[in-house]
């Protein structure tokens, strides 16, 4: 048994569409230590699978999807989204509101404040001349 043997009983479970290890290697062989067969293994590399082919552009013909049925999907998902961004903008106005509300009430004591303020000012002001 040699390197040459075990690369191609590797390649031979690759094929197979099973990832190889030493008890793998081990029974195609049909022979070897597990302590020679792991050498051997860890010598080559670590195990890959080969390339695969790319997977093709197209789909095949029996994947193919009706134009009428593409289109019903596409506008149940336009439909859908629509919804959710009806939802979220609804939400986002409730929410808006919530905030501004305590903020608009604290701006309009404060504006009192000032004219009030102000108009203390300007009787201490008359007041000194």
């Amino acid at each position: 048994m040699d390197r040459q043997e075990v690369q191609k009983a590797i390649n031979q479970l690759w094929s197979e569409g099973r990832e190889p290890s030493v008890r793998l290697v081990r029974r195609v062989l049909g022979r070897g230590s597990h302590r020679d067969i792991a050498k051997y293994m860890s010598a080559i590399g670590p195990a890959a699978p080969p390339p695969s082919p790319p997977p093709s552009p197209l789909p095949a013909a029996g994947d193919m999807v009706p134009r009428s049925e593409m289109a019903a999907a596409l506008s149940l998902v336009e439909e859908r989204a629509d919804g959710e961004r009806r939802h979220l903008m609804m939400e986002t106005d409730r929410i808006r509101q919530e905030v501004q509300a305590p903020l608009r009430a604290k701006i309009e004591k404060l504006d009192l404040h000032i004219v009030y303020l102000e108009a203390k000012i300007a009787a201490l002001e008359r007041e000194r001349r």
